[in-house]
């Protein structure tokens, strides 16, 4: 993690939050994380300790953060030890509402981030299994969990019912220029794409399968690591009620493919066997025999990439001022779903 020097304006109000906290000692350092593009995140070293200060994205709803929340306080309490420790303020509150803007303190957890999803270069085969470990104990942890399910909690199969009117809402809001014309080239193929995977969906009863809590974003640059073992999992701006396999969908598609070369774009069927293998031998017994879950799961994994397009475009309309950066990403994330057999990825 890099951090930088606190902005003035920001650092008085950082100190005046952290008042709302009860430390021992008066006296810490304030660097904000230069990283973190959704929420601002700010480091507080005091003699002994460090801890994280989430100031969260304004967009987010109160239900969710509480929803974050009450996640992490479950995984604490049930000895999932990767994820950080929420500290209550002094009203014994996890949320922390201060001029209209919302804070958590956190456990700051050890090691660093080595990856992202646009560089995987040093994401070797340890790594991956770790990763994979890590996913398949979250899920396993949170199972039980009974927690509010936030409002407007969308699912996969939201996206893939809904997909063709997100899609051409999503095209319509892009107003000229490259990424206009690459949309509207491959309409007709996303079209069909969205129609066939709605078809699956409805066959394999997705949306009818048991649901629990899923991260719905766990991805080499949502970890940190010490060596090539996970030492923590964090950002769970994005965690929703879903079939289990979202996240497991979810967790390949972000961490199976090249960024970069020749196979730009395209999956490695070895990490995904070594994924799978070692996701089902650290989850343990299925709810599904073998050829159910992975019927279940292709159908999770085109969603979810599907997903991920939508989600990048509207990426690029909050970030208009990155054109380049728009069109790389738009690109890459069309050629996934255009390139890759997905079926043959999972096996029958």
């Amino acid at each position: 993690m890099v951090y930088k020097q606190v902005p003035a304006k920001d650092l008085e109000q950082i100190i005046r939050v952290l008042k709302c906290y009860d430390f021992k000692t008066k006296e810490y350092s304030i660097t904000q994380n230069t990283l973190a593009n959704v929420n601002k995140i700010f480091l507080v070293k005091t003699h002994s300790n460090k801890y994280i200060l989430r100031e969260s994205n304004p967009t987010t709803t109160t239900s969710h953060l509480y929803f974050e929340a009450d996640i992490l306080d479950y995984l604490t309490k049930n000895k999932f030890n990767l994820t950080p420790h929420l500290f209550e303020n002094t009203d014994g509150d996890l949320i922390t509402t201060f001029e209209n803007k919302y804070y958590s303190l956190q456990e700051f957890l050890p090691g660093e981030v080595k990856e992202s999803v646009s560089n995987l270069i040093r994401f070797n085969d340890a790594k991956l299994v770790s990763f994979f470990q890590t996913s398949a104990n979250f899920t396993k942890t949170v199972q039980d969990f009974k927690g509010e399910i936030p409002h407007n909690n969308k699912t996969l199969y939201f996206y893939v019912t809904n997909g063709i009117t997100i899609l051409h809402s999503l095209t319509n809001k892009v107003r000229t220029g490259p990424v206009k014309e690459l949309l509207e080239e491959n309409q007709t193929f996303l079209e069909e794409l969205i129609n066939n995977l709605f078809a699956e969906m409805k066959m394999s009863k997705y949306d009818e399968q048991p649901k629990q809590v899923v991260h719905f974003d766990i991805h080499p640059g949502n970890m940190n690591y010490i060596g090539d073992r996970v030492s923590g999992l964090f950002d769970f701006d994005w965690a929703r009620w879903d079939c289990r396999l979202t996240d497991l969908a979810c967790t390949i598609g972000q961490s199976c493919y090249s960024y970069r070369g020749k196979n730009r774009a395209l999956y490695n069927a070895q990490k995904i066997k070594l994924a799978l293998e070692t996701y089902r031998k650290t989850y343990g017994k299925s709810e599904y025999d073998l050829s159910a879950e992975n019927q279940l799961l292709r159908v999770a994994f085109k969603g979810y990439m599907l997903y991920q397009l939508f989600w990048i475009i509207e990426w690029f309309l909050a970030n208009t001022n990155k054109p380049e950066d728009g069109l790389k990403f738009i690109s890459f994330s069309i050629n996934v779903l255009k390139l890759n057999d997905f079926d043959n990825l999972i096996g029958n």
